[in-house]
């Protein structure tokens, strides 16, 4: 939310709190800015891998820096610890 804010209007915010971000996902996606709705992926754990999967076939990429930028530190754990699943990743030890 932070970043789309920051493409569209040039002005900077604080890590929303979730409440907030989550009104702002519910707009829809036709009156999103076309650089969120391109970067963009959630869902499910098999929807997400398939949403990234997409994102860097169309940018050509062959590795994505993924950034989760929310409210809770465990919150953003969770996320990375919910994409290493989805692509069968574990932990080194």
């Amino acid at each position: 939310m932070a970043l789309s804010l920051l493409r569209t209007t040039g002005k900077t915010i604080r890590v929303p709190t979730v409440e907030t971000a989550t009104r702002f996902l519910e707009e829809p996606a036709g009156s999103l800015p076309i650089a969120r709705r391109r970067r963009m992926t959630l869902g499910a754990k098999a929807e997400v891998r398939d949403g990234l999967e997409t994102i860097a076939h169309e940018y050509g990429a062959e590795e994505l820096m993924i950034v989760t930028i929310t409210h809770s530190h465990e919150a953003r754990k969770r996320s990375y610890e919910l994409i290493a699943e989805a692509f069968g990743l574990r932990p080194a030890s």
